[in-house]
């Protein structure tokens, strides 16, 4: 499984969290940020899109159609365009 951490200095910037659990799941890249205009490339073969302010929107989904999952580290969800990912099935 392909694994992209989109933007982990937003999440542990000071290595208080560590990413080994999810290295067990599969293929895992992590990226510190990632800009708008990278958004697509990085996550270009991803199966699970990890983030935490990076804007996941229906341009993005479409260009990436390997996504089944998005999750996000935050209280909120209005980064991603969950009404379209519904109905592309990606949970």
């Amino acid at each position: 499984m392909k694994i992209v951490v989109l933007d982990w200095n937003t999440i542990a910037a000071d290595g208080d969290i560590s990413c080994s659990e999810l290295e067990k799941l599969g293929d895992v890249r992590i990226f510190p940020m990632t800009p708008p205009e990278q958004t697509v490339q990085n996550i270009s073969d991803a199966e699970i899109v990890l983030c935490n302010k990076v804007l996941i929107t229906r341009d993005v989904m479409d260009k990436c159609p390997n996504i089944k999952y998005i999750g996000l580290f935050a209280t909120g969800f209005n980064n991603v365009d969950i009404e379209y990912a519904a109905q592309k099935n990606i949970t």
